[in-house]
């Protein structure tokens, strides 16, 4: 390949990747200025966040299930099929729209449960129900809009979504600066929090319809012909979508055991390992611009029967995303006291544990996440859904098990979690790696048998 043409197949990859990361990363920091805006009122009100912020993200796990079978399959299609493609993309929209009502109907009654078996009581209970409240009335516009990115990322049309989550950062900010700093307890100031995200929501979504009718004719969104196509689509979608669903989910399950043993500590514990969480999310979510690039190309590749390019792309994939992650990594090493500080006071974090180690931590989970996000996202394109529910009762096992013996029994608190977890993201990333390249070999090898045979017929 020459040197042009590797430049314009990287560069084909940070148009694309680019606007995805930069909506991700908004929308992170968005959670990181509420979790600043709520430092004067204490660490129950962030640690209200995080746990909310874990129930929120359980529930949305169908919605970024979806999201991205909606995309592997439109860019299957590739450009010869643009009317199935917008066929694939009106199922995606019913199965998101449907799936969010349902969601509506099931979380309400069983919000107080949730949070009980997350070990949250008293005031900690009481203001992250006050949030959820307000903030899950948006929960089927959270499962359209993961879709309606999908559509766009699939169409190669990501500036949109960069544009559509800086209109979130800044309504959801401006309503913040405008409310917060008139409320004087905790439980007014979370309502307010919760109020700006929803308001941000419906605005956003209406944005992302409003680009979708005006590119009809380049990113089509229709219903099926008739329902046995829509089945079909459907079918096709949720066999990528299942394994989305069944990494993320078994994940978030021992992500919120995590939380459960961490809430037999002092609400520091709690508070500290969110936002140790969202700082890694911080580069990590720019890191999943390139996985969502990754689904894109990877998946048009496997689709036209290119099954050396799948290779091909995901290394390159690969390499870009871990220039993100290495300075994630420096972030972490240099300036460990300052990210941390910024949204609780360095004093308490420091009185309940090693901050350095935990920074320190964080950063080499960066860079070996990443390879499990791009690695994951190849492996995705082709469906696998044993794969994914093997690797993720692995997970399960190592940060439960494990992490949950390093929190209570050892009484390592929050460092015995992220322990866990260095085991369980070391080794699977060493077994994406390979499993990847062993599946493009069988892929490839009634191709390359075809092709010796013909050179020697001739």
């Amino acid at each position: 390949m020459s040197r042009e043409s590797s430049r314009q197949r990287y560069g084909a990859i940070a148009k694309l990747a680019i606007p995805v990361s930069l909506a991700n990363v908004t929308e992170t920091v968005g959670f990181l200025i509420d979790s600043g805006m709520l430092r004067r009122f204490g660490a129950t009100s962030i640690a209200a966040i995080g746990v909310s912020g874990s129930l929120m993200m359980f529930v949305a796990l169908t919605a970024i299930a979806l999201g991205i079978g909606t995309q592997a399959i439109i860019a299957r299609e590739g450009k010869s099929a643009h009317k199935q493609a917008g066929f694939h993309a009106g199922t995606g929209l019913v199965a998101a729209l449907s799936a969010g009502l349902l969601a509506l109907a099931v979380v309400f009654p069983s919000m107080d449960g949730m949070l009980r078996l997350l070990g949250a009581h008293g005031e900690l209970a009481e203001l992250s129900h006050a949030y959820l409240m307000i903030v899950w009335c948006g929960l089927p516009l959270t499962f359209m809009m993961s879709v309606f990115r999908s559509i766009l990322t699939a169409h190669k049309r990501a500036s949109y979504i960069t544009i559509s989550s800086f209109l979130f950062l800044t309504i959801k900010v401006v309503v913040n600066l405008l409310v917060l700093p008139g409320q004087t307890t905790s439980l007014e100031a979370v309502k307010v929090l919760g109020g700006s995200m929803l308001l941000a929501s419906v605005t956003q979504t209406l944005f992302l319809i409003t680009v979708l009718f005006c590119l009809r004719k380049t990113c089509p969104v229709a219903l099926p012909p008739s329902f046995r196509r829509g089945l079909e689509s459907l079918r096709l979608i949720f066999r990528i979508s299942s394994s989305v669903f069944l990494e993320f989910g078994i994940w978030q399950v021992g992500t919120l055991v995590i939380t459960r043993c961490l809430g037999n500590f002092a609400p520091i514990h709690l508070a500290i390992y969110h936002l140790a969480m969202r700082i890694q999310g911080l580069f990590l979510l720019a890191v999943s611009g390139f996985g969502a690039s990754t689904i894109t190309f990877v998946s048009s590749a496997f689709g036209a029967g290119e099954y050396s390019e799948m290779s091909r792309w995901r290394n390159r994939h690969l390499k870009l995303a871990m220039v993100l992650s290495f300075a994630g990594l420096a972030c972490c090493l240099v300036f460990p006291l300052t990210l941390l500080g910024l949204f609780i006071p360095i004093v308490n974090a420091e009185a309940a544990m090693n901050v350095r180690m935990l920074m320190a931590i964080c950063g080499y989970l960066i860079c070996v996440r990443t390879v499990n996000i791009i690695g994951g996202s190849a492996i995705r394109t082709m469906g696998k859904p044993i794969y994914f529910l093997v690797a993720q009762i692995f997970s399960f096992i190592v940060i439960v098990a494990l992490g949950g013996s390093l929190i209570t029994s050892v009484a390592m608190g929050v460092l015995g979690a992220f322990v866990a977890m260095v085991i369980d993201e070391t080794v699977r990333a060493i077994v994406t790696l390979v499993y990847f390249e062993r599946e493009v070999r069988v892929l490839n090898a009634p191709v390359l048998t075809s092709a010796k045979a013909c050179s020697t017929a001739e």
